[in-house]
């Protein structure tokens, strides 16, 4: 089916800088088939009128974790290393329905689509790790929404002991035994999972396919590492891989290793351009230029990582290296918020506290390129994605632009990085299918959705309550090692 969008004001860029052109956008099926000041109405079968509107490319969340998305709002004040102790039953796990997962995915989305995401990079997190249905639950649920999404299964062959400095000296033998059991998984067996889902859902046509994550260097064997690149290149797949979020993290590396993370996966040859480095908040210029030598990109997660308290990663530097860096939320229960706009605005105003030479600042400019051409390049997808150009897919957001957000028509790049919150989102189009219409999501019923989520109230509650007792039998430990590992064991007494 041909759409015609008329009368608005087009979002291209041009180098580092965006313009927006007064244009028409014809779309045959998925993609875009011209671009041009007039297109007659009679061109397509479906005329949008984007009159006093803005046209963004679809916005990329290229980094998230959905599986706890029904505990937004519940944590405060804890460090990573502590916070996730609280996520699930650590000891038991979380197991849930294939049902709840649809449910929590659906519901996920509800904020994803109506504040113009219109692809997400998804590492979930699994109990057990290769439960098909489970995972299937998922695809139905980014389906069902409408929604361009990649997923990965979150798999480690090393225990949180290893990973954590300090911690296994204040460990019992009893809670480390229950930690190494869950490392046991033979590797083929690993990869013969990936493999099948590789081949069930990564098939021409499907928006919604299947990617790798290993989840961090420090919690994965150098094997299991090799065998996840080796997969990836033959198959072309972004992977996930958390690297250097911490200050503990940093100093972990150097007390297993003597060396960063990103230089221990260097001498290992763990760095190659399939890779998204999350976060990379702990990282200096020598792991920059690895980065930059082995064509990685990164992943920039503002929200978290201040809520979290993991600190400011080095845009500019990565930036000036040209390394392709995406934004993402990560966990709705550390930056509580899906909106990608918020993210935005954090990543167009925070780095500039880190030196007093303006010209150099992080802003609006390079934080939606973040959201849109680097998420892309996450996403393994810079050909198809990213920015609105003939042949691409019709990824697109619709701002409505009448309003004192966008009144006066002072600079749009930087309204939308610093007054913009997602209200302005009036339509949003996937692969040329209008998914959100007047602000309203077209392809499940969200208050039925949002109802049926309120019935879960108290199952929710008890999940949190049993991972908050669980949490107990093992957060001291936590606490004495990563007191430890930040030098302020004498602050902690």
């Amino acid at each position: 089916m041909r759409r015609l969008i008329k009368n608005g004001r087009v979002h291209q860029a041009k180098g580092n800088r965006s313009i927006y052109k007064a244009a028409d956008i014809l779309l045959d099926g998925e993609r875009i088939l011209e671009i041009a000041p007039h297109i007659p109405s009679e061109a397509a079968q479906e005329v949008i009128d984007a009159a006093r509107c803005i046209i963004l490319p679809g916005l990329i969340n290229s980094h998230i974790h959905t599986f706890d998305a029904f505990y937004r709002g519940s944590f405060d004040n804890l460090p990573l290393e502590l916070w996730i102790m609280k996520l699930r039953p650590f000891l038991s796990g979380l197991k849930s329905t294939p049902e709840y997962i649809r449910l929590r995915t659906l519901y996920n989305a509800i904020q994803l689509l109506k504040t113009g995401s219109t692809t997400v990079l998804d590492d979930l997190v699994q109990v057990p790790w290769n439960d098909a249905d489970n995972l299937a639950a998922v695809f139905e649920g980014y389906e069902q929404a409408g929604l361009r999404a990649y997923v990965a299964t979150t798999i480690s062959d090393l225990p949180m002991h290893h990973a954590i400095p300090f911690l296994r000296p204040v460990l019992s033998d009893e809670l480390k035994q229950q930690l190494e059991a869950a490392g046991k998984t033979p590797h083929e067996v690993y990869l013969s999972y990936l493999r099948e889902q590789i081949a069930r859902y990564n098939r021409p046509g499907r928006i919604q396919k299947y990617m790798l994550s290993v989840s961090g260097p420090q919690r994965s064997s150098i094997e299991l590492q090799r065998k996840i690149r080796n997969l990836a290149e033959e198959h072309d797949l972004p992977v996930v891989n958390h690297v250097m979020e911490t200050r503990l993290q940093r100093s972990g590396a150097e007390y297993a290793f003597g060396k960063s993370l990103i230089q221990y996966m260097e001498d290992n040859h763990l760095l190659y351009e399939q890779m998204s480095v999350i976060h990379a908040v702990w990282i200096d210029q020598h792991d920059i230029d690895l980065m930059a030598k082995r064509g990685c990109s990164v992943v920039h997660c503002p929200g978290s990582n201040f809520k979290l308290g993991s600190g400011i990663s080095p845009v500019e530097g990565l930036l000036r290296a040209g390394i392709p860096v995406g934004i993402g939320s990560d966990n709705p229960s550390c930056s509580d918020n899906m909106n990608l706009f918020e993210q935005i605005r954090l990543a167009s105003v925070i780095h500039k506290v880190r030196h007093s030479n303006f010209h150099n600042w992080v802003g609006a400019e390079d934080a939606l390129r973040m959201a849109t051409a680097g998420g892309a390049h996450c996403a393994r997808m810079a050909h198809e994605l990213g920015s609105i150009e003939v042949g691409k897919q019709a990824d697109l957001i619709i701002l409505d632009a009448n309003s004192a957000t966008y009144i006066p028509e002072n600079n749009y790049t930087n309204q939308i990085a610093f007054c913009e919150n997602g209200s302005s989102v009036r339509d949003v189009l996937i692969a040329g299918v209008p998914v959100v219409r007047n602000r309203e999501i077209t392809t499940f019923d969200e208050q039925k959705v949002l109802d049926e989520v309120m019935e879960l109230t108290d199952q929710i509650h008890h999940e949190l309550k049993k991972a908050d007792e669980e949490s107990r039998l093992i957060m001291d430990a936590f606490e004495r090692a990563y007191f430890t590992a930040h030098g302020m064991l004498s602050y902690r007494i």
